[in-house]
């Protein structure tokens, strides 16, 4: 190895390749997970001893060498995608239904506010279209009213 842990190494390669962070996690804990595979596999096959400090340093240099952190990138990537992807269809479903729902209760409120103006228009207008007729509290025209009066005298 270079001196760089391996966690130096694939922040160094992620950061040459102008590669976000979450990649950066998603490469170590990939590069964690075979190492540690690898390791099981070599204890299983040598009756559960540890390998030797050379056939560590091996997995290490191929598990990061630049073939491999570019293979387990293009991986990381698409699984990230496809994460996302899914989680992008569950929340816009979620929305749709949520805004479906909200719009309703709009224009229920906004019908029920509307009907409650109109209400208050009509009584408001009221007096005023009986002035402009010229009828009074019993419903008679002012002309009816006049001549009613004539004919009771």
């Amino acid at each position: 190895m270079n001196g760089k842990s391996p966690y130096q190494q694939i922040t160094g390669f992620c950061q040459k390749e102008k590669k976000d962070k979450i990649i950066e996690r998603i490469l170590y804990h990939k590069f964690m997970e075979e190492l540690t595979e690898l390791k099981d596999s070599f204890k299983k096959d040598n009756a559960d001893n540890e390998p030797p400090n050379e056939t560590l340093n091996g997995y290490v240099a191929t598990l990061l060498s630049a073939n491999n952190l570019t293979k387990n990138i293009r991986l990381a990537e698409e699984e990230l995608e496809d994460a996302l992807k899914d989680k992008i269809v569950k929340i816009r479903r979620s929305i749709g239904r949520s805004n479906f729902w909200k719009s309703v209760l709009s224009s229920v409120i906004g019908s029920f506010i509307f009907i409650l103006l109109l209400i208050a228009i009509f009584i408001v207008a009221e007096n005023q279209v009986k002035s402009l007729f010229g009828i009074d509290g019993a419903g008679k025209t002012k002309t009816e009213q006049i001549q009613s009066d004539n004919s009771n005298k």
